[in-house]
């Protein structure tokens, strides 16, 4: 088979064409890949199952494509590059703490962190009927 300019030009042409639609299909998938994921929680600190003698601690992590994210159902902010911190109260025993993200899709992730309190809450030695006051009507 000879090629002649005709047929050549058309060739090119095919193939330009071709090489165009690969290229706006890939250049689509590589920009809607990050909807396509969903959103995703990664946590810095605690370590999940730690145990702290503390009574507090700070949620330090980074959340990817979301919208709302929240710690136990309080939704926290974060800056633009999905950073997070937030300080929690600890309770003596074990704290369970749900970590829930939501993209603009509705879409839903969730972490847990166990993180175990060994403090103790201050005790406070309360006296009744002790006092000499009293109180005079009027």
């Amino acid at each position: 088979m000879s090629l002649t300019r005709t047929t050549s030009l058309r060739l090119l042409k095919i193939g330009g064409i071709i090489l165009i639609a690969f290229i706006i299909i890939g250049y689509s998938v590589w920009r809607t890949h990050t909807y396509i994921e969903g959103p995703a929680i990664s946590i810095f600190e605690p370590v999940n199952g730690s145990a702290l003698a503390s009574s507090t601690v700070t949620v330090r992590g980074q959340a990817l494509r979301v919208n709302i994210i929240s710690i136990n159902g309080n939704v926290i902010s974060v800056d633009q590059e999905g950073n997070f911190t937030e300080n929690i109260v600890l309770f003596p025993g074990l704290n369970i703490l749900t970590i829930t993200a939501q993209d603009q899709f509705k879409r839903h992730t969730e972490k847990r962190l166990t993180i175990m309190g060994l403090h103790q809450f201050p005790t406070v030695k309360a006296t009744i009927g002790t006092s000499t006051d009293r109180i005079i009507p009027r």
